[in-house]
């Protein structure tokens, strides 16, 4: 039925973004080919390492085992997240000049995100600016969901017991760009160069992509 149409057709278009994603992450030497098969494999070792976390009393982020649907995104938000910290590294001069472009058109929307209060279970916590970098690469979901999160958003992480977390309060600070070039990158590439780089790499791997479907 309808429904079922709708729910193909966003399958799809999905697919092909994670392709064109693959596309992408190999080509800047980040991952493997894509491969639904391996994908699969990798599922399976993900959740075989969250369960060996569980039953060692370890605090996992996220699901203690993921569906299939659940580790694509989980994947195609990891490698979006590489390929934009890659290409804020390697961008070249014509990249910097349209960041700088982008920050005069849209210097109101440009905050940077000093602290985040939160609750653990109804304990009151805080991170600041300086503490991102370290909870990115120790817990990079609770990272996310703190990040990308917005106030009032409460969500649940499983482990010896389940903690259950709320962003109580976002402080932000308007940005310079002489004082934070590499924020105001970063903004520009997420927002506007990756999408079109994704989307010039759906139409280029379209063909690919068709093929690797039969």
């Amino acid at each position: 039925g309808k429904d079922e149409d709708e729910i193909r057709k966003r399958t799809e278009i999905f697919a092909k973004e994670l392709y064109a994603q693959y596309t992408l992450g190999e080509k800047y030497d980040l991952c493997k080919p894509y491969s639904f098969g391996s994908l699969k494999l990798d599922l399976v070792s993900e959740n075989k390492q969250r369960q060996a976390k569980a039953d060692a009393g370890e605090i996992i982020y996220g699901p203690v085992e993921y569906s299939l649907d659940e580790y694509l995104e989980y994947t195609r938000t990891n490698l979006k997240t590489q390929i934009i910290n890659y290409l804020v590294k390697e961008q070249d001069e014509s990249v910097e000049a349209a960041a700088q472009d982008y920050w005069k058109e849209n210097k109101d929307s440009f905050k940077i995100l000093e602290s985040v209060e939160y609750s653990v279970n109804g304990e009151i916590k805080k991170i600041v600016k300086d503490e991102f970098a370290t909870l990115e690469k120790t817990e990079s979901e609770l990272f996310l969901r703190l990040y990308e999160g917005e106030e009032g958003d409460e969500f649940t992480f499983s482990g010896e017991e389940t903690l259950k977390m709320k962003i109580l309060k976002k402080d932000y600070e308007v940005v310079d760009i002489e004082t934070d070039k590499q924020m105001v990158l970063k903004e520009y590439i997420t927002n506007v160069y990756y999408p079109e780089l994704i989307k010039k790499a759906m139409e280029s791997s379209l063909l690919q992509f068709e093929l690797t479907q039969k």
